[in-house]
């Protein structure tokens, strides 16, 4: 792939002319040949645009599968990038067509895509009714990507409602799942979860022993989008064992591959990040500007799941500022988000809120731990 960075600008250029010539099946073959580039080099804006010529090219043509494979790739392009409404509304036509064609591979793949725009959104009830689902799917075709997908997808489920025993559990089996095949980038996500989870059960050796594993897979398929993930999962073990500008650092790092590809929701990760790293060093200021900018990314992208840890840790920072008022109205605002959503968090927010006039803080890592 590195051969190629020199040269996207010429595919996506002979790319339209293809379209502006009419030249409808090399449009097709184009989309289909750049593809797995576009996703392993995070070329999503690049991506989107060529796939919506190969949706173009399909209609004109009236290839109705490879519309429906086009519009599965256009939805998942955008779902690389935050936009979840685009691409729900393209992945809705995707499978309708699917569907029609009674073709189970194609409606399992845009089903797993429709559950990952769910589990984003914090709708775990229907994440994991589309990830059943795509079990099933899976298991007929004796597809063990799809299957250690599916495993990670309710993994996630786990990670999000804070049973990281489980998480690990669900992640581990569908490593074993991959152990003959390794689907490189699923291995990715799946370690990267797995340093996370033990993060937050205090195995920070296994942390970082599959940290390690994790940048070593990232770089040998080249993935920028997991690289700067796998740096964000290193930054945490760092943050959590102390090295504070380590942390920073890596931290650093990956908010700049994830703006370089435009993954929105990722960079609210990150910054979120951030502003755990510069209240551990004490800089309150720093760490509530981070904190807000998260907030901020998480409500463009509709991510109400996300945005409510941010406004926890917001009124923890604005309490150490020795603004109350300021940081009561947070609480009450995130737990009024939270109730309404059913996030775990709820009672670490009245927790807060009854503590307010006390003089002693509570810390967020603890209540996650």
């Amino acid at each position: 792939y590195g051969a190629l960075e020199l040269e996207w600008g010429n595919f996506l250029a002979a790319m339209r002319v293809s379209v502006d010539s009419q030249r409808w099946r090399t449009v097709l073959d184009f989309a289909t040949t750049l593809g797995e580039a576009w996703f392993t080099r995070a070329r999503f804006t690049d991506a989107r645009q060529g796939f919506t010529w190969a949706c173009e090219a399909a209609r004109v043509i009236d290839d109705q599968p490879a519309l429906a494979r086009a519009l599965c790739d256009l939805g998942k392009s955008c779902i690389e990038q935050g936009a979840y409404i685009d691409a729900g509304l393209h992945l809705a036509t995707s499978l309708s067509l699917h569907e029609a064609f009674n073709n189970p591979r194609g409606i399992a793949d845009v089903q797993l895509l429709l559950a990952w725009i769910a589990l984003e959104q914090g709708d775990h009830a229907t994440s994991k009714q589309l990830l059943d689902a795509c079990q099933t799917y899976f298991s007929q075709l004796g597809d063990a990507d799809g299957l250690a997908e599916t495993l990670h997808g309710l993994s996630r489920i786990a990670y999000n409602n804070q049973d990281y025993y489980k998480s690990i559990a669900l992640d581990k089996a569908a490593f074993e799942m991959l152990q003959a095949r390794p689907n490189r980038k699923v291995v990715c996500q799946i370690l990267c979860y797995l340093v996370f989870a033990h993060c937050y059960i205090k195995d920070f050796v296994s942390a970082r022993k599959y940290c390690e594993r994790q940048l070593a897979a990232c770089q040998e398929i080249g993935d920028q989008g997991e690289l700067a993930i796998a740096k964000f999962a290193l930054s945490e073990v760092y943050l959590r064992t102390g090295d504070s500008d380590s942390a920073r650092q890596y931290a650093r790092q990956s908010l700049a591959l994830l703006k370089a590809i435009g993954d929105r929701k990722s960079q609210g990760n990150l910054v979120f990040h951030l502003s755990t790293i510069e209240l551990e060093t004490q800089d309150y200021p720093a760490a509530l500007i981070a904190c807000n900018q998260s907030i901020a990314i998480y409500q463009e992208l509709g991510d109400e799941w996300s945005s409510v840890r941010p406004l926890l840790f917001a009124g923890d920072i604005l309490r150490k500022l020795k603004q109350p008022e300021d940081a009561r109205n947070a609480w009450v605002k995130g737990l009024t988000l939270a109730e309404r959503i059913h996030h775990p968090q709820v009672s670490a927010f009245r927790n807060r809120l009854s503590g307010l006039d006390n003089s002693a803080s509570v810390s967020l890592r603890d209540d996650e731990a």
